[in-house]
């Protein structure tokens, strides 16, 4: 077992949704579909509630929370599934939806493994906020996929 703190899981998870993001945007703009521009404007919009998630966090806890240190898994093991997930410009759109929900899916795992672990109440509950969201987002792309 290692120990990390929150803010560099934080970023680590932060950097996948750049690395994401990126390669949506970069889809977007070689892709004249509708369907592709869709996932990218709901990939933003999360991406814009993640950074609200975490701005709630703040004031005079934040630092707290952010500082707080966690006994984890190997951080190879722990971003595994997260740092898994690849989507390239050759993808059809099924692959990256499929690819969006698996990234929602591996941050579900990585929030519900990080709320476990943690024995900080301040942590726990900021933790277990996120792990709520993404579940959320799981249920919403489920619901997306049923319509069509």
């Amino acid at each position: 077992m290692s120990y990390a703190q929150v803010r560099d899981i934080l970023s680590r998870v932060r950097e996948g949704h750049q690395r994401f993001r990126d390669t949506l945007a970069h889809i977007e703009q070689e892709s004249n579909n509708d369907g592709t521009e869709w996932i990218a404007k709901s990939f933003r919009q999360h991406e814009q509630h993640w950074q609200m998630a975490l701005a709630k966090s703040g004031g005079d806890d934040q630092d707290a929370i952010l500082n707080t240190w966690i006994q984890v898994v190997p951080s190879e093991e722990l971003f595994s599934e997260l740092d898994d997930i690849v989507v390239t410009p050759e993808m059809t759109l099924d692959d990256v939806v499929a690819a969006a929900v698996g990234f929602h899916s591996a941050l579900v795992n990585l929030y519900r493994t990080l709320s476990t672990q943690v024995s900080a109440p301040r942590a726990k509950e900021f933790l277990t906020s996120l792990l709520e969201y993404e579940q959320t987002v799981v249920a919403q792309q489920a619901w997306a996929a049923r319509k069509e």
